[in-house]
Parts: structure tokens; sequence; C-alpha cells
């Protein structure tokens, strides 16, 4: 379910846009990543175990879920690049919300604490609109304009993972997005 709710859905509405996107001036796709797509395995993408049937550990599927995210932006960029459409992956930070209401060990235990969430909101923690930042900068700004298939956070562009740069590894779950997803998209589409 994770990696179905956090790649695959996105990756179908933006796949079902495509037509309308490149009929737009300039269409600019913003992929919301993280900077946990670092916690992905060393794989990068499982293929053979997307539904962790076989193991699950919830921070590594996570990051394979964020990591896919990154990917997307790398394979939308190449292939819709040459009709005028960029497409950007972007880390908004650690969002002050409810989101980590289920995260264990320290990190939740961190995220609960009322002196903890005060410390994270003066040095780490970031409020819903600072976190939207970064998405609207790689959607609206001028300076961005034509620029794709990179990776930003806190309005700058960011050095991704090694998997994040990974070209192949992009088009390998390009591939694998489209025939999972044929049913909804129709052949003659893919």
């Amino acid at each position: 379910m994770q990696f179905l709710t956090n790649h695959m859905g996105h990756f179908l509405l933006v796949y079902l846009l495509q037509e309308q996107l490149k009929a737009a001036n300039k269409a600019r796709i913003v992929m919301l990543s993280s900077a946990g797509h670092m916690a992905a395995s060393k794989r990068g993408i499982n293929f053979g175990n997307l539904d962790g049937s076989k193991r699950y550990n919830a921070w590594q599927f996570y990051g394979q879920a964020k990591l896919a995210n990154l990917l997307t932006a790398i394979a939308f960029n190449r292939h819709l690049v040459d009709a005028g459409v960029t497409a950007n992956a972007v880390h908004p930070g650690v969002i002050n919300t409810n989101l980590a209401r289920d995260v264990g060990g320290f990190i939740g235990m961190a995220m609960k604490t009322a002196p903890v969430k005060k410390l994270l909101d003066i040095s780490i923690g970031k409020s819903i609109p600072q976190g939207a930042s970064t998405s609207c900068f790689v959607a609206t700004h001028p300076s961005l304009e034509g620029i794709g298939g990179r990776y930003f956070s806190d309005n700058a562009e960011a050095k991704p993972s090694k998997l994040g740069r990974d070209e192949m590894l992009a088009e390998q779950l390009w591939s694998y997005s489209v025939d999972y997803l044929a049913p909804y998209i129709g052949a003659e589409q893919s």
C-alpha cells in the first residue's frame, strides 16, 4: 500500500495528464519526494518485493517510495522535455503535522514530546506554509524555466543520493510503472 499510495497514484495522475501538460505553455511537474529517499535499500527499488511480503522495514519502504518520486521526476522530464514540459522533485523539509503520529522509536518520541516539538519548531521543523515553499518555488519561479530532472530543498537545488541520480533506474521504474498500470492507462498510451 505504501508504494501504491506514494508512487503509483502520483505516477498515474501525471501520466494521464501528459497531453494536457504538453498543450499547456511551459508546464512544470513538481513531484513531492523527500530527503527520506536516502533511506531506501542499497538496490534503491526492490522490484521483487514492492508489497513487502518478503521483508518489510518501514523506513526503507518509505525511502523507496520517495526515491521512486524523485526518479519519476527524472523520467517524466526526459519523456516530456521536448514538448516543453519539465519535471523536478522537491524535499519539503520536516513539517510540523500529525503525519508522524504512528512513528515509533526515538524519532516518534521526539516528535510527540512538547519540549522537543518546540525545539524542532525552532531548529528543523517547518510550518505547513514553509514546507510548501519549495514546491511553490519550483513550480513558479522564473529562474527555473526550462530546468528539469533536478532535486530541490529549501528553495535551492540540492544533491540527491547516488540512486536519486540513476537515470537507468529511473527508466526501469518508468517501464515497470507503465506495465503495472496498463489496465488503467490503456495499451494505446503505453
